[in-house]
């Protein structure tokens, strides 16, 4: 910002034409001022604080979101500016990412999940983000839990050859979409022992029996009270079958 002023002041001694007395002499002259501009200012730094947020979703075949909601705390007042990121881990490598944006310090991300991701808690990186720099970082959570089984269902048995119920009733849409994605593996890799006896404990675990002699006839029992999320299971035992090391379709 700039400004101006006059600076006047005597000079010196003039002689009188007469040879007289001398007189002082005045002048003035118009001066220009520069201010500091704000942006020169000292202004102290921010302390800047992340808490990370966390959350818990019901495993599905399809993808689905997640809401993580970030606080973004500063030593000099409320934070209504940047964003916030936050990066879904798996097995220590990022799979997702979803930003948006901080208002009244905080900021609710919705972070893609991923369908078939298997229960369990998974690694979130949450970071506060402003002018292209990360002023603060912190670790979240996220709690992919198994379907509730509604009962009706086989009982657990010990062995491979336990019969499971097929389509039994009180059994839900997702279940039976998740028995579908387990007997589409187990298809797939008959013969894999080590990946057999994953599945096996999967099918116990999350639907609540053990898996049929005859796979092929479950699979087809069970594509109907899927509905529309048969073909999405299908796809995701095919994927889980492809991921095993050696075995391919």
């Amino acid at each position: 910002m700039f400004g101006s002023a006059h600076a006047c002041g005597n000079v010196g001694l003039a002689a009188s034409p007469k040879g007289g007395s001398r007189r002082a002499t005045h002048s003035c002259r118009r001066v220009r001022l520069q201010l500091e501009s704000l942006e020169d200012r000292v202004v102290p730094d921010a302390t800047i604080t992340l808490v990370p947020g966390s959350a818990t979703v019901s495993f599905n075949l399809l993808p689905q979101t997640a809401p993580i909601t970030v606080q973004v705390l500063s030593s000099l007042g409320t934070v209504n500016s940047g964003t916030a990121q936050v990066e879904l881990l798996v097995n220590g490598q990022p799979v997702t990412e979803a930003t948006a944006n901080v208002s009244n310090g905080q900021a609710t991300v919705q972070l893609p999940v991923p369908g078939a991701l298997l229960p369990g808690t998974f690694s979130l990186l949450e970071d506060y983000l402003q002018g292209g720099s990360t002023l603060a970082s912190a670790p979240g959570s996220l709690a992919v839990t198994p379907v509730a089984s509604t009962g009706g269902g086989g009982a657990a048995g010990g062995g491979a050859g336990s019969g499971s119920g097929a389509g039994g009733a009180g059994q839900s849409q997702l279940q039976a979409a998740f028995e579908v994605a387990i007997d589409t593996a187990a298809i797939l890799l008959q013969g894999n022992m080590a990946a057999e006896q994953e599945l096996q404990i999967a099918s116990v675990v999350f639907v609540g029996q053990s898996l049929s002699n005859d796979l092929v006839s479950d699979l087809l029992s069970h594509i109907g009270p899927a509905g529309g999320l048969a073909v999405p299971a299908i796809e995701a035992g095919i994927q889980f079958a492809n991921s095993v090391p050696g075995q391919g379709t």
